[in-house]
């Protein structure tokens, strides 16, 4: 996968275009009215013609405001992948990814002195051993660095977190020997906020593309009509994948915790071809991910989580009043804690993962390992806070 050997379409430099970053964020009750419109228009895609799609969907992000008024840039955070191969595709996704999470709109902070209206963006607490590893097994007797053998890895991770929606948004960049590269995001949402989990994966070896996944992991039952299933059942650049490509079956680890929507597919040994399906599964995961956090983040407004919050006191199901024109779901304690019920039983799954276990033993050891999984990797836990 060499992201030099391909000239980017006007599609791909579409994909790279946050949707979210060019939402206001101080008009909250506009964005749902649009997030609304985003379904209509999904449900709308699959009646009609591929011209009418392609219309309805240009006239939506002509709506969208450019600008984004009264906020504060969240300045970024730092990691080293200087030593990552640089010709890998999948490398260039994840730094992709990195800008677009420190660029969105759910990253800026509106001025104000309400601080329910506050969803910046900040560091998620690391421990730096953790954050950043440098893992050379073979080096610790002979005095090299390792890297001609078999066994070493090198790992470096974003965590972000955003203060009203997502606990937890993780970006692991992962390489070691024979070309072997790995992404793996993962974007948990409070479990206050009804919101699935952003799960993708990808897995490169010798060059070229093995295995690659994203959904929206359910943290409820999945039902018809939910806003998340209309957004991704509509999206051309799934179309284009369920048309084109086949899929593979879901790893063991995934059958019981990821959604029927969940696109999971391998790679062609020809070189050529291999690199058409990455750049399909690319646009469609940066599609995803796109239009999640916009979702997530409208579904977590301030007057939504001021009825969570008397929720939890009451263990009341808080619905609208006869002022109150926004037409947001209830909720109840009970509510917020079958999500954490459902992202525990996620983070459980994919610790049965023994192929992630094995290669992360093998280059730092077992309880590093273990440390790692349970620490950076899938870390909710009972004592997860259900919100900030």
């Amino acid at each position: 996968l060499n992201r030099n050997t391909h000239a980017q379409t006007e599609r791909e430099k579409k994909s790279l275009t946050p949707l979210s970053s060019r939402l206001s964020k101080t008009n909250r009750r506009t964005a749902r009215t649009r997030c609304d419109a985003l379904v209509v228009s999904s449900r709308r895609k699959r009646r009609d013609d591929d011209d009418d799609d392609d219309e309805a969907e240009r006239r939506y992000y002509q709506s969208l405001p450019r600008e984004l008024n009264n906020a504060k840039r969240f300045e970024g955070t730092e990691w080293d992948v200087s030593d990552a191969p640089q010709d890998s595709a999948i490398i260039e996704l994840g730094k992709v990814i990195k800008q677009k999470w420190e660029e969105e709109a759910f990253a800026l902070f509106a001025e104000g002195d309400d601080d329910n209206d506050d969803d910046s963006v900040s560091e998620f607490p690391t421990s730096p051993e953790l954050k950043s590893v440098h893992a050379f097994p073979e080096g610790r007797d002979d005095g090299n660095d390792g890297r001609n053998g078999k066994s070493w890895m090198r790992i470096e991770n974003v965590c972000l977190r955003s203060k009203r929606t997502f606990r937890k948004m993780h970006l692991e960049l992962a390489w070691g020997p024979m070309d072997f590269v790995v992404l793996h995001c993962v974007i948990y949402p409070h479990a206050s906020v009804d919101a699935p989990i952003f799960a993708g994966d990808v897995v490169g070896f010798r060059g070229r593309m093995s295995l690659s996944i994203v959904d929206l992991a359910p943290t409820t039952n999945e039902k018809e009509g939910d806003v998340f299933n209309s957004f991704v059942l509509g999206l051309e650049s799934r179309k284009r994948i369920e048309q084109t490509l086949e899929q593979r079956p879901l790893p063991e680890w995934g059958e019981a915790i990821l959604s029927s929507k969940c696109i999971c597919i391998g790679g062609d040994k020809e070189e050529s071809e291999n690199q058409k399906q990455f750049e399909m599964f690319r646009e469609y995961f940066l599609d995803v991910m796109d239009g999640y956090l916009f979702l997530a983040s409208t579904k977590s407004d301030k007057k939504i989580l001021k009825d969570t919050v008397e929720a939890y006191k009451t263990n009341q199901k808080v619905g609208t009043t006869d002022d109150d024109t926004d037409d947001h779901p209830s909720f109840a304690l009970s509510d917020a804690l079958l999500r954490l019920k459902r992202q525990i039983a996620f983070c459980e799954k994919q610790l049965t993962n023994d192929k992630t276990r094995s290669v992360l033993e093998r280059a730092t050891g077992t309880a590093f390992a273990e440390r790692y999984m349970t620490e950076v990797l899938f870390d909710v836990r009972e004592t997860t806070p259900l919100a900030s």
